[in-house]
Protein backbone atom coordinates (compact mmCIF):
# COMPACT_ATOMS: atom_id res chain seq x y z
CA UNK A 1 0.00 0.00 0.00
CA UNK A 2 1.26 3.53 -1.11
CA UNK A 3 2.74 5.48 2.01
CA UNK A 4 0.23 8.88 3.03
CA UNK A 5 1.42 11.65 2.40
CA UNK A 6 0.79 14.77 4.39
CA UNK A 7 0.49 18.51 3.81
CA UNK A 8 3.39 20.51 4.25
CA UNK A 9 1.48 23.71 3.95
CA UNK A 10 0.89 25.25 7.89
CA UNK A 11 -1.53 27.54 7.26
CA UNK A 12 -3.89 24.96 6.57
CA UNK A 13 -6.58 23.96 9.34
CA UNK A 14 -6.82 20.30 8.22
CA UNK A 15 -2.72 19.92 7.22
CA UNK A 16 -2.09 17.76 10.41
CA UNK A 17 -5.27 15.01 9.87
CA UNK A 18 -5.81 14.73 5.66
CA UNK A 19 -3.39 14.19 2.48
CA UNK A 20 -4.53 14.38 -0.65
CA UNK A 21 -6.88 11.61 -1.75
CA UNK A 22 -5.03 9.23 -4.50
CA UNK A 23 -7.29 6.26 -6.27
CA UNK A 24 -4.64 3.66 -6.32
CA UNK A 25 -4.93 0.80 -8.79
CA UNK A 26 -3.04 -2.14 -9.29
CA UNK A 27 -2.35 -4.65 -12.34
CA UNK A 28 -5.07 -7.74 -12.56
CA UNK A 29 -2.52 -10.24 -11.41
CA UNK A 30 -1.08 -8.24 -8.07
CA UNK A 31 -4.11 -6.63 -7.58
CA UNK A 32 -6.96 -8.48 -4.36
CA UNK A 33 -10.59 -8.82 -4.95
CA UNK A 34 -12.78 -8.03 -2.46
CA UNK A 35 -16.59 -9.16 -2.70
CA UNK A 36 -19.31 -7.45 -0.68
CA UNK A 37 -23.09 -7.75 -0.09
CA UNK A 38 -24.51 -4.48 -0.40
CA UNK A 39 -27.71 -3.87 1.01
CA UNK A 40 -30.33 -2.62 -1.13
CA UNK A 41 -29.98 0.83 -0.39
CA UNK A 42 -26.37 1.00 -0.63
CA UNK A 43 -26.10 -0.85 -4.30
CA UNK A 44 -29.31 1.93 -4.89
CA UNK A 45 -26.90 4.66 -3.81
CA UNK A 46 -23.69 3.18 -6.78
CA UNK A 47 -26.07 2.68 -9.24
CA UNK A 48 -27.45 6.34 -8.66
CA UNK A 49 -24.19 8.01 -8.41
CA UNK A 50 -23.17 6.05 -12.11
CA UNK A 51 -26.01 7.82 -13.94
CA UNK A 52 -25.40 10.84 -11.92
CA UNK A 53 -21.74 11.04 -13.02
CA UNK A 54 -20.65 8.41 -14.73
CA UNK A 55 -18.41 6.81 -12.22
CA UNK A 56 -19.17 3.16 -11.68
CA UNK A 57 -19.09 1.35 -8.55
CA UNK A 58 -15.69 -0.08 -8.51
CA UNK A 59 -14.30 3.40 -9.15
CA UNK A 60 -16.70 4.88 -6.67
CA UNK A 61 -15.56 2.51 -3.91
CA UNK A 62 -11.49 2.86 -4.99
CA UNK A 63 -12.34 6.58 -4.09
CA UNK A 64 -13.87 6.19 -0.58
CA UNK A 65 -10.89 3.78 0.30
CA UNK A 66 -8.54 6.81 -1.36
CA UNK A 67 -10.33 9.18 1.32
CA UNK A 68 -10.05 6.73 4.39
CA UNK A 69 -6.32 6.03 3.82
CA UNK A 70 -5.78 10.22 3.13
CA UNK A 71 -8.25 11.33 5.86
CA UNK A 72 -7.44 10.78 9.28
CA UNK A 73 -11.44 11.81 10.99
CA UNK A 74 -12.78 10.03 8.27
CA UNK A 75 -10.76 6.82 8.91
CA UNK A 76 -11.61 7.61 12.92
CA UNK A 77 -14.99 7.56 12.39
CA UNK A 78 -15.52 4.64 9.45
CA UNK A 79 -13.12 2.65 11.95
CA UNK A 80 -15.15 3.40 14.97
CA UNK A 81 -18.81 2.48 13.20
CA UNK A 82 -17.02 -0.56 12.10
CA UNK A 83 -16.08 -1.96 15.59
CA UNK A 84 -19.60 -1.33 16.98
CA UNK A 85 -21.02 -3.13 14.25
CA UNK A 86 -18.47 -6.13 14.36
CA UNK A 87 -19.34 -6.10 18.67
CA UNK A 88 -23.00 -6.23 17.84
CA UNK A 89 -22.54 -8.86 15.61
CA UNK A 90 -23.16 -7.02 12.09
CA UNK A 91 -21.22 -7.92 9.18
Amino acid sequence: MASRERADDAGDPDADHQADPRILTSETVTAHRVSVYLHPDDARVLRQGRVDDGADANTRIRALLAVYRADDRVRERVDALARSASRRGRH
